[in-house]
């Protein structure tokens, strides 16, 4: 135990043990309700029309740095995986490799053979976590087609499953065709926020988020 630890605080080790720190935090806040396991999605939508734009783009402004992160982001499943699942994975990856790695071939501790391991290390873990994360992808994708045939969301109440939902962050159970419903949701801005366990109204739902907005109910109150 003592090794590991004083690998895991070596000043080339620290920053992944940082970033593995983080992923079990974001872990244990969702856990607690605090944050849900798409908080961070909605800035790295991938699908394919988002993909065919980007082509388009390279190919008019030779854009190729673009095209080399759209690409490693597929290579993850990114596009198709929550993200904070994927760079869990890949976070303990590149601890573990980065560990064993440098115990055994840099035993001087040198910076630069370091620096060296850090960059096979980045694409071994790349590797890994793809072929973790691939078989999650028909799941997420019968997920999302379970969520599209269980027809409209707006106008359907739920109850708050996390902490609270607020404008940040939140879930809401929403019972459709029968069978409950676990989305994301949020309320508008400036609104009073929703604890767990209480009812709120699906007012709006955001596309290109996913994510329902929603209204605190009091009483016998259904107005949209």
């Amino acid at each position: 135990m003592g090794e590991i630890i004083h690998e895991a605080l070596l000043i080339y080790n620290l920053p992944l043990t940082l970033m593995l720190g983080l992923s079990v935090a974001y872990w244990i806040s969702v856990c607690f309700g605090m944050l849900d396991v798409g908080s961070f999605d909605a800035d790295v939508e991938l699908g394919a029309d988002a993909a065919a734009d980007l082509d388009v783009d390279i190919d008019a402004h030779g854009d190729i740095g673009g095209g080399v992160m759209m690409a490693l982001a597929r290579f993850v499943n990114i596009h198709e995986v929550p993200l904070m699942v994927v760079l869990s994975f890949q976070f303990v990856f590149m601890w573990m490799i980065g560990l064993i790695s440098n115990h055994y071939l840099n035993p001087g501790e040198s910076i630069l053979v370091a620096c060296g391991l850090l960059i096979a290390n980045l694409f071994v873990s790349a590797l890994l976590t793809r072929i973790i994360t691939a078989p999650l992808k028909p799941l997420m994708r019968g997920l999302k087609k379970e969520w599209d045939d269980a027809g409209p969301i707006i106008g359907n109440t739920g109850v708050a499953k996390t902490a609270e939902i607020n404008e940040s962050f939140g879930q809401l159970e929403v019972v459709r065709q029968g069978a409950p419903t676990l989305c994301n949701a949020r309320v508008p801005e400036g609104a009073e926020p929703v604890a767990r366990g209480e009812t709120a109204l699906v007012i709006d739902y955001n596309t290109e988020t996913q994510t329902c907005i929603v209204k605190r109910l009091e009483g016998d109150q259904l107005e949209i």
